[in-house]
């Protein structure tokens, strides 16, 4: 069994000039496996937005989280991220988190500023 789906929006705030786009997707099986049946699913979601006539206004969101169970045992991990600028640099944010059943085992943040050229 495979459960797919694919979405996509664009949306302009006519009052303000916001225009933003989000673009939704997710897959997933189920199958046999060592005598037991095995589950994978993924979501992705980019959510990116800019403002009419200003360039330094962009940014970007992303999240990604992918689940894998069988059995009794089940695990995921869930990686966001998030690019904003002004007129002198790039921001970068990440974090990934990973959990064993709904324990959280593992946590990171990165941050770091790229210099515009």
């Amino acid at each position: 069994m495979v459960d797919e789906f694919e979405t996509g929006t664009n949306t302009r705030d006519l009052a303000t000039g916001q225009v933003t786009t989000v673009h939704d997707s997710a897959t997933g099986y189920e199958r046999e496996e060592l005598g037991e049946r095995m589950r994978y699913h993924s979501h992705e979601r980019d959510i990116f937005g800019i403002l009419d006539g200003d360039p330094t206004s962009a940014t970007v969101r992303t999240e990604r989280r992918i689940q894998l169970s069988r059995g009794d045992w089940h695990t995921s991990v869930v990686a966001t991220g998030e690019i904003t600028c002004d007129k002198d640099a790039f921001y970068v944010n990440t974090e990934l988190k990973t959990f064993l059943g709904d324990r959280q085992i593992f946590h990171r943040d990165w941050r770091f500023t790229i210099r515009a050229i």
